[in-house]
């Protein structure tokens, strides 16, 4: 199994909150796929909860309702 492939498929969900000064972005990882955890239990580090924010490389973002 080719592993760098494993690694393109862990996604992240931004989440972004405008009603603060600075509006953080956070780059939360879901919980993992079987194989990631895997990967990453091979490897012998911990699996990312959370990313360092960058720019969003797919088009597909959803704007939550305000409340």
């Amino acid at each position: 199994m080719i592993y760098y492939k494993l690694l393109e498929t862990l996604c992240t969900i931004r989440i972004q909150v405008t009603n603060t000064e600075k509006h953080p972005i956070i780059n939360r990882v879901p919980e993992l796929r079987e194989e990631l955890q895997q990967l990453f239990q091979l490897a012998n580090i911990p699996s990312p909860e959370i990313l360092q924010a960058g720019k969003s490389t797919t088009p597909n973002q959803k704007k939550l309702k305000k409340l």
